[in-house]
């Protein structure tokens, strides 16, 4: 979840990830995405802050770029003995551009299932 390098290996749609700047304690990174969801959508691109809490947790809050909102953390709590983790996800998000919100809601029910399956694939390889 937090190697940049490889992200766009297995994250639906990503075409790039880029750290702009790192805290030398490795406490948050500044980072930009470009995403092209093909051609019936433009391609989105934006920059975040991310801030990593105890190996547990990450908060992310917009900088920039093509949404007016995009805020929101990854949580992880290990279960049953350190057998698994159950992962919690939660984002709020508005772009610039206008969409229908019937059409960004659709959007958004489809694509965060298969960010949660590709995520699911890679912890379990």
């Amino acid at each position: 979840m937090t190697d940049c390098a490889a992200a766009a290996s297995w994250v639906p749609h990503l075409v790039s990830c880029q750290v702009l700047e790192r805290d030398p304690a490795g406490s948050w990174e500044v980072i930009a995405h470009r995403v092209d969801y093909g051609w019936f959508a433009p391609r989105v691109e934006y920059v975040f802050r991310a801030r990593y809490e105890d190996r547990t947790r990450i908060v992310f809050e917009h900088v920039s770029g093509d949404f007016d909102q995009n805020e929101g953390m990854w949580a992880l709590e290990t279960v049953a003995d350190g057998a698994a983790t159950v992962l919690t996800y939660r984002v709020r998000s508005k772009p610039k551009m206008y969409v229908p919100s019937w059409l960004y809601q659709r959007s958004v029910e489809s694509e965060l299932p298969a960010l949660l399956r590709a995520l699911r694939a890679r912890a379990q390889r």
